[in-house]
């Protein structure tokens, strides 16, 4: 249909999308940590990039991320780090895309000038 991963270029398009995502229904709580909506970002030649291939100069990274802390965490998404009860966060953690505990949304974008 066109769309693809959301890109987050700016402070402001975060926001933007955190407005859109604010909403519990779109987390997924587990092992006390909170796993939001995936974005398009992705790891890979040992550097990040966007979907679209847009600048990568924003970063809303949540403590101490992006951690690699498995070696196939390629992927990006929304998070709230270890809390006792279910929240959201306009943070980011880089996630392997095969955990089942992780994200079960998904931000698309649409470019309109197609």
């Amino acid at each position: 249909m066109g769309g693809y991963l959301a890109t987050v270029t700016s402070e402001a398009e975060n926001n933007f999308i955190f407005q859109l995502i604010d909403n519990l229904d779109y987390w997924q709580y587990a092992h006390e940590r909170n796993f939001g909506p995936w974005i398009g970002r992705f790891f890979e030649n040992n550097q990040w990039n966007w979907v679209d291939g847009e600048n990568f100069d924003f970063t809303s990274w949540y403590i101490k991320e992006p951690n690699s802390e498995r070696e196939f965490e390629f992927y990006i998404h929304y998070f709230s780090g270890k809390t006792a009860q279910p929240e959201t966060s306009k943070y980011w953690n880089d996630q392997a895309s095969i955990r089942p505990e992780g994200p079960i949304a998904y931000v698309v974008e649409y470019n309109s000038k197609q």
